[in-house]
């Protein structure tokens, strides 16, 4: 399925909630004070809507993981986003839930997890078929703790991490673009490429032709 500029938009609001919960329930927890935390975020180029979320401060280490909560600013900053993107259609609903070990800090539930065909609110317990999201939600967020640990950077060339991409026009894309859809692959590849592991669908990624230049679009 080709991607569409609402699914884009989709895949951006999500995002900013991925680092919600990375940044701001999980890995700031251990940052001292909210100051040092909104620094880490710009750092992180989470942008203003997150980067200025005010934080609580961190609990003492011998606190249990359980009791970390999130602000009620923090709460209120999610709300806003999510019921933002119903409003205006990029999300029929959605179900946000923020963990920390063994401590739930957020869980809500908004809007619809079903419209057709007929119209079902969406539940905390809901399943979603992630599909596409993954990659926001779980890539770009497992690739944000990596760099937090100094074990990659955004504008690495993405042949550093995959030498399937050594030596060929993908060579010189960074992580950066392939994160934000700017690094000229094409939208889709024929399905069968993917369904003999991931080996083989990388390979076939690295022979796709450019569509434009790393960071033209």
């Amino acid at each position: 399925m080709r991607r569409s500029g609402r699914a884009f938009a989709s895949d951006v609001v999500w995002s900013r909630l991925a680092w919600m919960a990375a940044s701001g329930a999980l890995a700031l927890a251990c940052k001292s004070d909210a100051a040092e935390a909104r620094a880490f975020a710009e750092q992180r180029g989470v942008g203003s809507a997150v980067a200025h979320l005010p934080l609580r401060a961190a609990p003492p280490a011998d606190v249990a993981p359980s009791v970390v909560r999130l602000s009620a600013e923090v709460g209120d900053a999610i709300d806003e986003t999510v019921r933002g993107a119903i409003a205006v259609g990029e999300l029929p609903g959605a179900v946000v839930v923020i963990g920390r070990r063994d401590g739930v800090a957020f869980r809500r539930a908004y809007g619809a997890l079903a419209e057709a065909p007929a119209r079902t609110a969406a539940r905390p317990d809901a399943i979603y078929d992630l599909a596409s999201l993954t990659k926001p939600i779980v890539t770009a967020t497992a690739l944000g703790l990596l760099a937090d640990a100094g074990r990659l950077g955004f504008d690495d060339p993405a042949s550093r991490h995959l030498s399937e991409l050594r030596g060929t026009q993908h060579a010189e894309t960074t992580l950066r673009q392939l994160l934000a859809h700017s690094a000229g692959l094409p939208a889709i590849l024929p399905l069968a490429e993917f369904e003999h592991g991931a080996d083989r669908a990388v390979s076939a990624i690295a022979r796709a032709y450019r569509r434009s230049l790393p960071g033209e679009r």
